[in-house]
């Protein structure tokens, strides 16, 4: 879907509103048209009579309410041309309100529905997807390109649709005064049209630059927001400067730039709107002195004049507005109509059996961008068993975790459970299966409490405290401040690595999942503090299925079986027993951070 059919499709929402509005707002510019036409007939019909001149007589839409009065009735028709143009005015004015009001309303609830749509998108999309959008460019994609959109449709549609209608009526009104005069406005409008085409094509890769200069610079400031302690940790918040004020001037940069066009085209489209305007009175000055003109018509052709002349003095933020809601929507619709291929099955059965769930995994390969990650993956996990996960940094055991509760879909081979491939579950089903604690740990600017109760945020302080026992977070929790309480500060900011993590396995502990997945989540616990979680975990999810990625062969120990993975393929299984009888990779892992740990103990 592009953008401007997915622009088109998301204003037909609401379509009933914007007619309204449109309708209202061309009451209103059918009003603006009719008010020059009371001054044309108080000086042809009662001002130059009354001083002696003679009555004019010309084509006028208001004559209806004035023909069946005396012409000398100078009051009668004074007062009367006076009601017509207080009723105009009144419809005017209310016309307008209820116009704005009518159109601010329903675009705010198109934005609201817009942005709940791609926050929908943003939760549900897989991570692969994800991965290729910075937090700042999805943070101007929610906020800042949906409210363009919306402005454009509060705004700049109910003024495109009035001047249409304002302007050929006042073209119309004009060329019944004399055709003569409608010859400079058409040759001005050609001008413009010429002008607003070399306009647009020079703008649009000028607005391009600068939606991505500012997503650039809200990208900075955010990575900086996270990473202050990064930041100070290491001095360098001199650089960090650089890297903001490079930003910076090149988001001012881009705006100069586009002000220096924007200004100059400016000047060409004011010039059209001046020449019209002055043409025109030229023109109309000449047919007056021919007696081709009255008056008042001379008078109201100032007013029409002036007014038809105004929109093309202003059609450059016209443009500029319609080319950025067009690159807005590009980029919204560009990642709302990204196809996510984790959806759930065509047929789904109506649950999982989450009882004493049974995993296979036959022949897995998954791949990410043309790279494969894992492949020839073949496991048994009934129920209560464990699995220990080993290997170095990149070896693809996040992605096998991953890829079990489908935040990545096997292209070859199969990951089934009770019988059926994953695939056919609906996705909420499948992750509902499993309690993750994962490498990358992120904690909510909540209090501690509703970050462990995050899966069910009705558990009572009692299960909070249960599963932060289970962690060996609930000493630490108490001592806080305001205890289960406290506010954390974004992403975890106040806690060490290790309070953050058994925080983190505290949440979910707390979601009693029958399958528990651990992504080398105890690297920032002491040996000591482990010992004691993993001896919890014992106690409290013996029977439970449960899988450890990490790069201590100890936690992985008394697990029924380990895999060691090198470059996404399975090289050593087996027990802890036979892999050290096998003396291969495994083995020599294990001697070697024994020793570590004993030269550690001892000194």
């Amino acid at each position: 879907m592009n953008s401007k059919f997915g622009l088109i499709k998301h204003y037909k929402q609401d379509f009933g509103g914007l007619s309204i509005a449109i309708f209202l707002g061309i009451l209103v510019n059918v009003m603006s048209t009719l008010t020059p036409l009371v001054p044309q007939l108080l000086i042809d019909r009662v001002i130059n009579p009354a001083l002696g001149n003679g009555i004019s007589y010309n084509q006028n839409l208001l004559n209806i309410f004035i023909d069946s009065i005396q012409p000398n009735d100078y009051w009668g028709l004074f007062w009367v041309l006076f009601v017509v143009f207080v009723v105009i005015i009144f419809i005017k004015l209310v016309a307008n309100y209820s116009r704005w009001q009518i159109a601010n309303y329903f675009a705010m609830r198109g934005e609201s529905r817009l942005r709940r749509q791609v926050f929908e998108q943003m939760l549900s999309q897989n991570s692969a997807v994800i991965s290729k959008y910075t937090s700042g460019k999805i943070l101007s994609i929610c906020n800042t390109d949906i409210t363009t959109m919306q402005q454009f449709y509060a705004n700049q549609i109910m003024y495109i649709s009035g001047v249409i209608i304002f302007f050929s009526f006042s073209v119309y009104i004009v060329f019944t005064m004399n055709p003569i005069l409608i010859i400079v406005p058409i040759v001005g409008g050609v001008c413009t049209f010429v002008v607003a085409i070399i306009f647009a094509k020079i703008s649009k890769p000028q607005l391009v630059e600068i939606g991505q200069a500012r997503m650039d610079l809200s990208t900075t400031v955010q990575e900086n927001i996270q990473g202050v302690r990064v930041v100070r940790s290491y001095a360098t918040e001199d650089i960090e400067q650089v890297k903001f004020d490079y930003a910076n001037n090149n988001l001012r940069n881009k705006f100069v730039g586009r002000a220096n066009v924007r200004a100059r085209f400016h000047v060409i489209f004011n010039t059209i709107s001046q020449a019209i305007f002055f043409g025109s009175m030229i023109i109309g000055v000449l047919l007056a002195v021919d007696g081709k003109l009255s008056a008042g018509q001379l008078a109201t052709l100032f007013v029409y004049t002036a007014l038809i002349a105004e929109p093309f003095g202003t059609l450059a933020d016209i443009l500029n507005e319609l080319q950025n809601t067009l690159i807005a929507s590009n980029r919204v619709f560009g990642f709302m109509n990204t196809p996510n291929n984790i959806v759930d099955g065509a047929n789904p059965p109506l649950n999982i059996d989450a009882n004493r769930p049974h995993i296979i995994l036959k022949g897995v390969r998954v791949e990410s961008d043309d790279k494969t990650l894992v492949h020839d993956i073949d496991l048994d996990l009934p129920y209560g068993k464990r699995l220990g996960i080993m290997g170095k940094t990149g070896s693809g055991k996040t992605v096998l975790i991953k890829s079990l509760m489908r935040f990545y879909d096997c292209v070859e081979g199969s990951i089934v459970c009770n019988g059926v491939d994953i695939k056919e579950y609906k996705v909420e089903d499948v992750r509902k299966l499993y309690g993750y604690v994962m490498q990358d740990l992120f904690l909510f600017s909540e209090s501690v409490y509703n970050n462990i109760a995050f899966y069910d945020t009705n558990a009572g302080l009692e299960r909070v405290q249960q599963a932060a026992k289970i962690s060996q977070a609930h000493d630490f929790v108490s001592s806080l401040s305001d205890g289960y309480d406290t506010i954390i500060g974004e992403k975890g900011v106040g806690l060490s690595g290790g309070q953050k993590q058994r925080v983190s396995m505290a949440r979910a502990f707390l979601k009693n999942a029958p399958i528990l997945l651990f992504d080398d989540c105890t690297s920032a616990l002491d040996m000591d503090t482990e010992r004691q979680v993993m001896d919890n975990i014992d106690k409290n999810f013996g029977k439970n299925t449960m899988i450890i990625s990490t790069h201590r062969a100890s936690s992985v120990k008394n697990c029924d079986e380990i895999i060691f993975l090198e470059q996404g393929r399975i090289v050593e299984r087996g027990t802890h027993e036979q892999l050290m009888q096998a003396r291969g990779v495994y083995y020599n892992i294990f001697i070697a951070q024994q020793a570590m740990q004993e030269e550690i103990m001892v000194g």
